[in-house]
């Protein structure tokens, strides 16, 4: 992703979100991934967004740039929040490193409860261990084998917790007998509820 974008998408979100205070609660009941396509559409098609407007003199010094485009691992709901974080946090009209760095854990506080929580409750007691397996492990893509050792149970035994995870949208196969979490920094949440 270009840089450009980023900020132009990293100030745009901020600003579109504070006028649209009810489409945060969208998100957080239905997922951001129902809403993505459409809401980047309309705010990239919409020059006369006032608020945007408002603060077109916003800027992001690039050092701030790159530990958010890196913390978030460029996840636009992740980048959304912390924009929001920041620009509150910020003392003038440019987001510094320091705004970006003292916002991380009040950040990391709205997203394991507003985001990553909303997504563990989703589960049963057996797939929460699963995916807390899984995490135990490092970062992905972790091999099925290696989850069923862990947990001390066979692979076949794991295929329907593995099939109701994934079509409830918390992790994918990146591979054949491999899997991963669908979106970033959700095996570093389960490694903090421990």
């Amino acid at each position: 992703m270009q840089r450009d974008l980023v900020l132009q998408v990293f100030v745009r979100l901020h600003c579109h979100l504070r006028s649209l205070q009810q489409f945060n609660n969208c998100i957080e009941v239905s997922g951001l991934e129902q809403f993505a396509p459409c809401y980047f559409e309309r705010i990239a098609s919409d020059p006369y967004d006032v608020p945007c407007a408002i603060l077109a003199d916003a800027h992001i010094a690039p050092k701030a740039l790159n530990a958010i485009v890196e913390r978030t691992q460029g996840y636009p709901f992740f980048l959304q929040e912390w924009a929001s974080v920041a620009w509150n946090n910020a003392e003038g009209p440019e987001i510094t490193f320091e705004d970006i760095d003292h916002s991380y854990a009040e950040t990391l506080a709205l997203l394991d409860e507003g985001f990553f929580r909303v997504r563990i409750d989703r589960l049963t007691k057996s797939e929460i261990q699963f995916v807390k397996t899984m995490s135990s492990l490092g970062d992905g893509p972790y091999a099925m084998a290696d989850v069923a050792r862990a947990m001390d149970r066979s692979l076949s035994s794991l295929g329907p917790s593995r099939a109701s995870i994934i079509a409830k949208g918390m992790i994918y196969s990146t591979d054949h007998g491999f899997l991963d979490f669908t979106v970033p920094l959700f095996a570093d949440f389960m490694r903090r509820q421990e």
